[in-house]
């Protein structure tokens, strides 16, 4: 495939996904290219399609998609409009086979009042580091950039960095809130992305990684997966600074739907993007892995 023929795969693709998402604002399913067993879940539960976001979305705002054509996937960060002015969060997966939309995956995120990253009105534009088209000489094979972003998630579990390939100026982006490099927050979340790596304690087990949506050119890795959280650890030990209370947010029971972005160039991680929600502790991701 040439580069212009992957332009206009890619540009085909993401016409699926104006069109899902103009009906999805109009609270209009049939407007869509169905097949006939097309599956709709949100936050893991299967449901029918015009049900749930569906009965209360009214606009778009914030967007950046990734599209891959080699597998028919894209996949969408988000926010969008409820209720007056209330924004959700939110994530999406579409799968287009024959051209017709087969598969759509949606994570939701509304503010319930928990001490929680919840900032949907800081995402306006997309990064510019997202759109940055990675020199030919730095790109990787998809295969290998999968296996970096699962990496970093492998090392989230086992709270180390040592074999995670993560630039010094990596920053990660959390519900629209920076939680690295940024002592605005407390010292937990002032330190940079691979310090942070060994407080994660909390987090006992990340499964269901499934990396769905990949762009070499832009060097995007797009993933769903889930974390849980007992609720039960409250400290970590960190290099160089000693054992540390880990915050109140960590110590409740749940599992959390994430939908994850990594910007990878030249074999390293340079920027982090996720969006989360939680969900009972143990809960299915709903699609197999």
């Amino acid at each position: 495939m040439t580069v212009d023929d992957k332009a206009e795969s890619k540009k085909e693709l993401l016409g699926y996904l104006d069109q899902y998402l103009d009906a999805l604002s109009a609270n209009d399913p049939s407007r869509l290219p169905l097949t006939d067993d097309v599956r709709f879940t949100e936050n893991t539960k299967p449901m029918k399609l015009g049900e749930g976001l569906w009965k209360t979305a009214s606009a778009i705002k914030y967007r950046q998609a990734v599209a891959d054509p080699s597998q028919g996937q894209i996949g969408l960060f988000s926010t969008l409009q409820e209720g007056g002015d209330h924004l959700t969060l939110f994530a999406l997966r579409l799968k287009v086979a024959d051209k017709k939309i087969s598969e759509i995956e949606t994570m939701v995120s509304r503010y319930a009042g928990q001490d929680v990253a919840f900032k949907p009105k800081t995402l306006v534009v997309p990064a510019p580091i997202l759109t940055e088209v990675v020199p030919v000489s730095e790109r990787l094979p998809r295969e290998r950039m999968t296996e970096i972003a699962d990496l970093y998630l492998e090392g989230l579990e086992k709270n180390s960095a040592e074999f995670i390939p993560i630039h010094k100026d990596c920053n990660r982006l959390e519900n629209g809130l920076q939680t690295t490099n940024n002592p605005d927050l407390g010292f937990l979340l002032s330190l940079p992305c691979a310090e942070q790596i060994p407080m994660f304690t909390y987090m006992t087990r990340i499964r269901d990684r499934r990396y769905l949506v990949v762009d070499e050119e832009l060097g995007l890795v797009w993933c769903m997966v889930m974390f849980d959280i007992t609720g039960k650890v409250k400290t970590a030990e960190l290099p160089g600074y000693g054992v540390v209370e880990l915050p109140a947010r960590t110590q409740y029971p749940r599992s959390m739907l994430v939908a994850e972005l990594f910007k990878i160039r030249n074999g390293q991680i340079h920027y982090i993007e996720a969006l989360l929600t939680s969900v009972p502790l143990g809960t299915e991701p709903g699609w197999p892995a």
